[in-house]
């Protein structure tokens, strides 16, 4: 009698575990219905994770969602690269279009948005071969252990979460109910995120993704827009709603809206206070609008430096709380976010930055 058995096979957490514990360099490659991917091991440690050549460039979708990148310096990036033979990333970060913590930063979010999901995949078809792997040096380090308790995490939960939020294009929107019971009437500076009555459970995630819902944002641009992956932002929202501080306004985001998310608020604002300035121009300025488009007399270009002041200001103000957001306490100074690509180098020429008890920070003009 044959008393051999069959060697169980291993899930793909248990081939990450065994490359781990085995400290192995060589590059795993993972085939699912999405695609391949490739995940970079030396002496068992992920250095890089990314897809095949000739596949979409996806980190740069992640970027242009998130807000931080235009389509048109992507694109841009993109045919430089291409020319000179060089990765995007390199492209990217020579232009100074963003800085590299920021790109780390979306480097990490786009590993784990790619990686976790294939925890709870079944049919995956994993194999490993011995080629030297080529370090991303824009990823900051992967901690397999990480993925390995966040991947039994997100399988855990995700079915839960996904029937609370169906799809990554759901828009969400603060409840206005809430808001009314933690902001004085009258009061348009209050903030409910530094409310006294905030609950003190929520933590780090639902207070960034709550500072994000603006019932535009779809679900996926929350994520890109935060800095965390989908699983981390259903299970905010999930809190969130669950104390009635959000609600559901659209099951799906409109196209016009998706379109305009790749366009920086900053940009679009500037834009829209130049128009808004110009026409304050003609409106208290004379002889009127013809002579202007004749070219007869100039636009009052104090009334456009005006409101580049004041959105630098917004700006900036908007760039500190996201800071304050993320790590629950005051930034240490505007050069700092300047250094990580959050707040223009105008700006620290401009404010200063002080701490403030009461809402975490103020800004002062110098």
């Amino acid at each position: 009698m044959n008393t051999t058995r069959k060697p169980e096979q291993l899930n793909f957490a248990g081939i990450l575990k065994l490359l781990y514990q085995n400290r192995k360099s060589g590059v795993l490659k993972v085939q699912s219905a999405e695609g391949e991917l490739l995940i970079h091991f030396r002496e068992g440690k992920i250095i890089n994770v990314d897809m095949p050549k000739g596949q979409e460039w996806i980190i740069g979708q992640y970027l242009t969602e998130g807000e931080v990148l235009t389509e048109k310096k992507l694109l841009k990036a993109m045919r430089i690269a291409a020319q000179k033979q060089v990765p995007p990333e390199e492209v990217i970060i020579s232009k100074k279009y963003m800085s590299p913590d920021v790109l780390r930063r979306y480097m990490d979010l786009y590993s784990r948005e790619v990686v976790l999901p294939l925890f709870g995949k079944v049919g995956l078809v994993c194999s490993f071969v011995s080629d030297e792997p080529v370090e991303n040096r824009w990823l900051p380090p992967v901690s397999v252990p990480f993925l390995l308790k966040e991947g039994e995490k997100r399988a855990r939960e995700w079915p839960l979460l996904s029937k609370r939020v169906p799809s990554p294009n759901v828009v969400y929107a603060k409840d206005k109910s809430f808001i009314s019971q933690v902001v004085k009437d009258g009061d348009t500076e209050g903030n409910p995120l530094f409310s006294e009555k905030m609950d003190p459970e929520l933590g780090a995630n639902e207070r960034i993704v709550y500072y994000f819902v603006n019932g535009k944002k779809p679900v996926k641009q929350l994520s890109r827009a935060s800095g965390l992956d989908l699983f981390s932002t259903y299970k905010a929202l999930y809190n969130l709603e669950n104390k009635f501080m959000v609600k559901v306004v659209s099951a799906q985001a409109h196209e016009i809206e998706k379109k305009n998310a790749f366009v920086p608020i900053v940009i679009k604002g500037l834009f829209y206070l130049i128009i808004l300035g110009a026409i304050a121009g003609l409106a208290l300025n004379r002889p009127g609008p013809l002579q202007l488009a004749t070219g007869e007399r100039d636009i009052d270009i104090d009334l456009i430096i005006d409101a580049q002041e004041r959105l630098g200001k917004r700006s900036a103000e908007a760039a500190v709380e996201t800071a304050f957001l993320e790590s629950l306490d005051c930034p240490e100074s505007l050069q700092l976010l300047a250094q990580k690509g959050l707040v223009e180098f105008s700006a620290v020429g401009s404010y200063r930055l002080a701490c403030d008890p009461a809402r975490g920070y103020r800004l002062y003009p110098k």
